[in-house]
């Protein structure tokens, strides 16, 4: 029809072009000049390198124990190794190993970061709450610097001039960011902190709820400079039947995305995320407008508008909730083609989502597909099982609306040190223990009041706290007297829950200790300090 009308409407955002190329630490990096994303395999110990465009493995070789963060620096990748005590120094080519820099006895790397120049890369080092800075050319160390404890996520502004460092574990009222001036020496300019999320903003509910944010993995320096952002956990250890109502699942453990003015120091915004577990990191598309958030738990990425999240009401400016894989604990984009990588942990491999035209329109009926990064995997299979289940919030059998997974508590088998009010579990006050070094029930019945006899036994939990539907049938679990903990034996029962103790079972090793001499012995002072502690004396 020669008089029809057509008419199509499309979002254009006008902003503020990016000030400054910022960098953070990540387990992946997104495309270099030669339009290749990088990427690392924690449990199986390689870095793999997928083509940006073709989404080809170029290729996958062996590196360092326990891998958590990648960087690039010039033609060199550098890689924390969390489980060696070092770096790996690698060709981005090839992956050849060019060099492996010991940093120390239980140093236990974390993150890792270059200056947006490159002539420069820092370390966090977890074990002794360090931050290490090295020449990117010469590989020597140039600094070094002690923060705190569990010092992890790094963010490096746009002339390097500040590191901006994540307390992973934060204290009992408040999370901390050490803001470390790098001219010259280094020094810590100030600590930002983020005080327990209370009010009327945060009242608890099905919506919203109170608690200090924890488990901060990841950082992000918005494209202006002006504000810094990080997503983590939001603890409700204010709640239960000691202080005043019970713990429920929407109010046991939330998460918080997280925006500070880094003139003042001041909260610029927080957001809560509903329905949603462990959120694991943070990034920013390539003109900054949006802010993607790694919902590690719910196998999603969750996109807010970056421009208007401060001033946002309802969702927090949230856009979209997008499908990743399993376990999703990095984000970083392409600005060529617009593309979005995601590193799926318990995926073994990288979500490609195409977020050019949400980025460009706010489109977001966003297409994916996936990228295996492991071509062999050195897990058992009931133990690699078994930990697709200790992670997976979005699971029903897990937690009825995605806000609880075993990991929530435990990641990577460690402890929130958080004390929990369990009282109507009979528990009292209590604080998380760390499953690493304990191998299943190798230290005897779990709980502090040694109450589960098998690993079985948080099937009790699953259902209970958790509200999720169990990994048992109903008729199995409540046969004789198997519901309770300590009757009738559920091993045996449910393959999943049995696959759940064997990854439980397997965590055999602990964190080694900052605080040994180099070959791992004791000082002379830890000599003294166990003569003490086993005498008859002291009865320790």
């Amino acid at each position: 029809d020669e008089n029809a009308i057509a008419s199509r409407a499309r979002r254009i955002t006008v902003a503020n072009a990016p000030s400054d190329t910022t960098t953070q630490s990540a387990p992946l990096v997104c495309a270099d000049a030669s339009r290749r994303v990088f990427t690392i395999n924690p449990d199986n110990d390689t870095l793999a390198a997928v083509d940006a465009d073709t989404l080809a493995v170029q290729y996958e070789v062996p590196v360092c124990d326990d891998p958590h963060s990648i960087a690039l620096a010039g033609a060199n990748l550098w890689i924390a190794c969390h489980g060696d005590d070092g770096i790996d120094v690698r060709t981005a080519a090839s992956g050849a190993l060019v060099e492996h820099l010991d940093t120390g006895y239980g140093s236990a790397p974390s993150h890792i970061a270059a200056t947006p120049g490159g002539d420069n890369v820092y370390v966090s080092l977890h074990g002794p709450g360090v931050l290490r800075r090295y020449d990117a050319s010469t590989r020597g160390a140039t600094g070094s610097l002690t923060l705190g404890q569990t010092a992890g996520a790094l963010a490096i502004n746009g002339d390097g001039s500040l590191v901006y460092v994540a307390r992973q574990i934060s204290a009992e009222n408040d999370a901390e960011i050490w803001e470390v001036n790098t001219a010259g020496g280094m020094s810590l300019q100030r600590t930002l902190r983020v005080r327990r999320f209370g009010g009327d903003e945060n009242a608890d509910g099905t919506g919203s709820g109170r608690g200090v944010a924890n488990n901060l993995r990841s950082l992000a320096i918005a494209r202006d400079g002006q504000s810094l952002w990080f997503a983590a956990n939001k603890a409700n250890t204010e709640r239960g039947l000691s202080f005043s109502d019970d713990l429920d699942e929407d109010n046991t453990v939330r998460n918080v995305l997280v925006g500070v003015n880094l003139a003042d120091g001041s909260l610029l915004r927080q957001v809560d995320i509903d329905n949603s577990d462990s959120a694991s990191a943070v990034a920013l598309s390539p003109f900054g407008d949006d802010l993607l958030v790694a919902l590690q738990g719910n196998n999603e990425v969750a996109v807010f508008d970056a421009l208007n999240v401060a001033n946002a009401a309802g969702s927090g400016g949230m856009t979209t909730r997008l499908s990743a894989g399993l376990a999703p604990q990095g984000v970083c984009t392409d600005p060529t083609t617009g593309r979005s990588f995601v590193k799926n942990l318990m995926g073994r491999s990288l979500s490609v989502l195409e977020t050019a035209e949400l980025f460009d329109a706010g489109d977001i009926s966003v297409s994916g597909s996936t990228v295996p990064t492991v071509g062999i995997e050195v897990m058992a299979a009931n133990v690699l099982a078994g930990k697709r289940i200790f992670y997976n919030a979005s699971d029903p059998r897990m937690s009825a609306e995605g806000y609880l997974s075993c990991a929530t508590c435990h990641l990577d088998g460690g402890s929130d040190e958080r004390v929990w009010d369990f009282t109507d579990r009979g528990e009292g006050l209590r604080n998380t223990i760390a499953l690493r070094g304990r191998a299943g029930l190798g230290d005897g019945p779990v709980h502090w009041s040694a109450n589960f006899d098998e690993i079985q036994d948080f099937e009790n939990d699953i259902r209970g706290p958790f509200q999720g539907a169990g990994l048992m049938d109903d008729a199995d679990f409540f046969a004789g007297t198997r519901s309770h903990p300590l009757g009738d034996a559920k091993a045996g029962i449910s393959p999943d829950l049995d696959a759940l103790a064997a990854y439980v079972t397997s965590l055999v090793s602990e964190p080694r200790s900052p605080h040994r001499n180099a070959d791992g012995t004791l000082t002379a002072q830890a000599i003294r300090g166990k003569a003490i502690f086993e005498s008859p004396e002291t009865r320790c």
